[in-house]
């Protein structure tokens, strides 16, 4: 005769003082299988039913969930199917530390042989929850080949956790969304933070292995200089380099990732087709998690497109590029798409809110529509900031929705200037008679006393190249007559080495444009206008070239 096993709600069995219980619940969440100091590995799998809500800790503070700590070989796991299916654990043991109720599951047959009983530890069933379309009575996985079911009493908790989840499903995800944190709250100086959000790639790179998420939100920008140290481990942030003196966070850079390659020529057929490039939303960071080897010797990593939950993660800043890193404690789960996120990043995108850290009114927000649109201020008076420029009625773009899209394409975009090319501004100009430099000491000084070679007057050009930076990425744009001129909105570009009085205005633009300060993360950002196209291989055999090129727009800081 099989055996006869009572069954304990959640709430039961973390107030009874019992060695063992055994339990029916919903499964919330599962990490993936880490290898511990022994032979086992250990998951965390997440429960709940309908008495969860009713559990007191010791601090008086209310549970969405329990968590059991599994223990097995690798293939004895529990991998559920998805969230919300069911699971039936037989003795579950349970035991108490520091005032605190815990669940550990060890599975797998005792070492003992016969005279141990030769049984297994704890046995588990999982069962497909409310959520499959025609769910099965029969366990899809098990922790043993024997197993048995009792007549009518196993169907009957199958049927009340399936139920339950049926009728709280939203709830309790609204529940755990104040223990997630969007990727734009993300970073908070000496905290671990979990994130809910879509991986876009598994980026692996000389030895090194980097999940690049979404979840529809902008992560807080930095100036270009700042580094840290892991913000999760050291309270200490620094505008000169690594602190701590861990010298093997020198070997992670920032890493801005785009779907498509910048510089590569990208056709119509590409954009249509290409899974990555038509699957990865325009707008919100793809925010690097650095899956850091000397904390995590080895861990399966998720497929790119699953939606996960990212625990207790840390965080520094390479670059004036938030990251997250994946440490020692830090764990993640598979997870249902997060609708509060998607819904938010819709909104976004329909609105054309390109930056959730620009001041709205260069985005257009808080303005009436002939305001946004330069009305009655003459190409732009409506929008404040440092520039101008003459297409404001046109919709704003990210510069991932410009990368992706196929050239020639222009576009109208709000960003950061972080860097420009030549790093001296003394060298913004070029003699455009011979696409010479500006020439500067002995030779200037000839050319002066009219000693030089030279029989053309010159004709000094702005040639320059800007670093457009914004939530999604970086590119660099060019600048060049007549556009550049119009950039420069009333200086006429010369020889800067000889003109100190327009040097001192450029550079005074310059430093206006690129000067970030930590802390002011609203100011600093620009509209600008950029065009992309595709220029051929400047030698034979070189392949053709995508490049940018920013238009119709001035600078009148």
């Amino acid at each position: 005769m099989p055996p006869t096993y009572e069954y304990l709600s959640l709430k039961d069995a973390y107030d009874a003082r019992r060695n063992e219980v055994n339990v029916y619940a919903v499964v919330t969440e599962w990490t993936v299988p880490r290898a511990t100091k022994g032979t086992d590995y250990h998951v965390v799998v997440k429960l709940c039913d309908d008495t969860v809500g009713d559990i007191l800790g010791p601090d008086n503070n209310g549970f969405t969930d329990i968590s059991v700590n599994f223990f097995a070989a690798k293939d004895l796991l529990p991998r559920p199917k998805k969230v919300g299916d069911v699971i039936r654990l037989h003795r579950l043991k349970v035991s108490q530390w520091e005032g605190r109720t815990q669940f550990v599951a060890k599975c797998g047959a005792m070492t003992g042989g016969a005279a141990a009983g030769g049984v297994a530890r704890c046995q588990y069933l999982l069962f497909d929850g409310a959520g499959h379309e025609h769910p099965s009575d029969e366990p899809y996985t098990r922790s043993s080949n024997n197993y048995t079911m009792e007549e009518g009493k196993d169907a009957g908790f199958l049927t009340r956790c399936r139920e339950f989840w049926r009728d709280n499903a939203s709830v309790m995800a609204m529940n755990d969304s104040g223990f997630t944190r969007p990727i734009v709250r993300f970073g908070k100086e000496g905290e671990l933070t979990d994130l809910h959000c879509k991986v876009l790639d598994v980026v692996k790179n000389r030895g090194k292995v980097t999940l690049v998420v979404w979840d529809g939100s902008d992560a807080r920008p930095f100036p270009p200089s700042v580094n840290s140290g892991r913000l999760g481990d050291s309270q200490e942030q620094s505008q000169e380099g690594v602190n701590g003196g861990d010298d093997e966070v020198d070997a992670y850079d920032a890493h801005y990732w785009m779907p498509a390659d910048p510089y590569a020529p990208l056709t119509e057929k590409d954009a249509r087709e290409d899974e990555m490039i038509r699957d990865t939303p325009g707008i919100g960071t793809a925010l690097p998690v650095v899956m850091r080897q000397f904390d995590i010797a080895a861990e399966d990593l998720p497929m790119p497109g699953a939606w996960i939950k990212l625990r207790q993660l840390a965080s520094w800043v390479r670059g004036g590029q938030m990251q997250a890193t994946y440490v020692h404690q830090s764990k993640w789960a598979p997870a249902e798409p997060n609708q509060v996120w998607l819904e938010e990043s819709a909104k976004r995108i329909e609105q054309r809110r390109v930056s959730q850290w620009a001041p709205e009114n260069q985005i257009g927000l808080g303005m009436s529509q002939g305001e946004s649109q330069g009305g009655g201020g003459g190409g732009g008076g409506g929008v404040f900031g440092m520039t101008r420029t003459e297409f404001e009625n046109q919709p704003l773009h990210t510069l991932r929705e410009i990368v992706c899209t196929p050239p020639p394409s222009r576009h109208r975009c709000v960003v950061r200037v972080v860097q420009h090319y030549p790093k001296d501004v003394h060298d913004f100009c070029r003699d455009g008679t011979e696409d010479a430099p500006a020439e500067k000491g002995a030779a200037a000084n000839k050319r002066k006393r009219g000693l030089g070679k030279k029989d053309k007057e010159p004709k000094f050009e702005f040639n320059v190249s800007l670093v457009l930076e914004d939530a999604t990425g970086k590119i660099k744009a060019h600048l060049a007559p007549p556009d550049s001129d119009a950039f420069f909105h009333g200086i006429q570009p010369c020889n800067l080495w000889e003109s100190e009085v327009t040097y001192a205005r450029v550079k005074d633009k310059m430093t206006k444009l690129t000067d970030h300060k930590l802390g002011a993360e609203r100011a600093g950002w620009v509209q600008c206008c950029v065009m992309s196209y595709v220029v051929p291989g400047q030698k034979r055999g070189d392949p053709p070239k995508r490049c940018y090129r920013i238009f119709g727009t001035s600078c009148v800081a």
